[in-house]
C-alpha cells in the first residue's frame, strides 16, 4: 500500500527484534454539501488566504475540536436533509 500526497496516509517504522513493524493510517474521505451561500464565503476564504478549500475546511475543522474539546451530538436529519 502506498500513500497518495501528503494529505492521504502516514506512516511509522518501530523496531521489533530486528524487523521492522510498518503500519499505515489511511484517511477516510467525507462529502457532505453546503448551501450556495456558505460555498461563496468559503470560496471567498479561500481566495483572500490563498488556500485549497480541502485546507479551508481540514484547518476550522481542526480549531473546531481543539477549541470544543469535541464535536457537538449529532443529531437525525430532518427529512428536507436527505437525499432521495
Amino acid at each position: 500500500m502506498h500513500p497518495i500526497g501528503h494529505h492521504s496516509a502516514s506512516h511509522s517504522h518501530a523496531s521489533l527484534r530486528g524487523r521492522f513493524l510498518v503500519y499505515w493510517e489511511m484517511e477516510q474521505a467525507i462529502t457532505t454539501t453546503l448551501p450556495p451561500d456558505d460555498l461563496a464565503a468559503l470560496d471567498r476564504v479561500c481566495r483572500e488566504q490563498g488556500v485549497t478549500r480541502l485546507d479551508a475546511v481540514e484547518s476550522a475543522l481542526r480549531w473546531y475540536i481543539e477549541r470544543e474539546g469535541e464535536l457537538p451530538a449529532i443529531e437525525d436529519p430532518s427529512a428536507d436533509e436527505i437525499e432521495p
